[in-house]
């Protein structure tokens, strides 16, 4: 009997039944409701396991890890939470940093038991980097030159293509792409047989040559001026003797000045 309507324990087993009955003087009122209850235990060995059992993995390997030992599992990465709690008692990983230690809880309900493994990882990363000289903004038929970072193997792509076998040259040189195209590469390192693909793509983007209106050489009369006018599309930037005309940016140019206009 209690007279503050608290009851309190911790001595009560699985699925006992708790239910309330009040008395006043000697009236007793059994209560409307009654509680079953269920006592989860604490997992009593929690396990995990990685597709990779010595732990030394390329920086993209996709690794999966499989937990046993409770019903419920939470994934950590570094202590910080990554997948769970849930029912689902494994996680496929990719692009683990050197060092990374991958840990789970077990639980049954809210009652959760740490694992007895702690996998920490050994990690290949390869630094890997594709750029494009001139650049990756390119005139119609202008060539281009892809400059990987080095590895022992290059491999590049475009649009997910490979222009060839890995090679010790990390240099691909384009004698025109199309707009829009991707170019990537993949490089190998033969020490640890990993093979990464770069940390970045190039998107190259192709304008098309501006053709002007009328087409010269032209000839006018002094005092006389000329209308020159450009299909391109975008940014327009007229330029007289090879140097730029300041604000000389439509699609259209008034010219009365002789040289050369493009």
């Amino acid at each position: 009997l209690t007279s503050n309507g608290l009851f309190t324990t911790s001595n009560i087993n699985n699925g006992q039944i708790i239910s309330l009955e009040g008395v006043n003087n000697d009236c007793r009122v059994i209560g409307d409701t009654a509680y079953a209850i269920t006592v989860n235990p604490f997992p009593s060995q929690v396990n995990l396991v990685s597709s990779d059992p010595d732990l030394s993995v390329c920086f993209q390997d996709q690794i999966t890890l499989t937990a046993t030992g409770g019903a419920l599992f939470e994934f950590f990465l570094n202590g910080n939470p990554i997948a769970g709690p849930d029912s689902s008692n494994s996680l496929v990983v990719t692009e683990l940093e050197q060092g990374d230690v991958i840990t789970v809880n077990g639980a049954f309900g809210d009652c959760a038991t740490p694992s007895n493994d702690q996998l920490t990882f050994n990690v290949t990363k390869l630094d890997l980097l594709i750029t494009a000289d001139p650049g990756n903004f390119l005139c119609e038929g202008e060539q281009v030159l892809l400059q990987a970072s080095v590895a022992d193997r290059d491999e590049f792509f475009l649009d997910g293509s490979s222009q060839g076998s890995p090679g010790v040259n990390a240099a691909l040189l384009l004698n025109s792409v199309n707009d829009g195209t991707i170019a990537t590469f993949s490089g190998t390192d033969l020490a640890t047989g990993c093979v990464q693909t770069s940390g970045n793509d190039v998107f190259l983007s192709v304008l098309p040559n501006a053709d002007i209106s009328p087409a010269g050489p032209l000839s006018i009369c002094e005092d006389e001026e000329l209308i020159l006018t450009t299909q391109a599309t975008g940014y327009v930037q007229w330029y007289l003797n090879g140097s730029p005309i300041l604000g000389a940016n439509l699609d259209s140019l008034f010219v009365s000045t002789s040289g050369d206009y493009a």
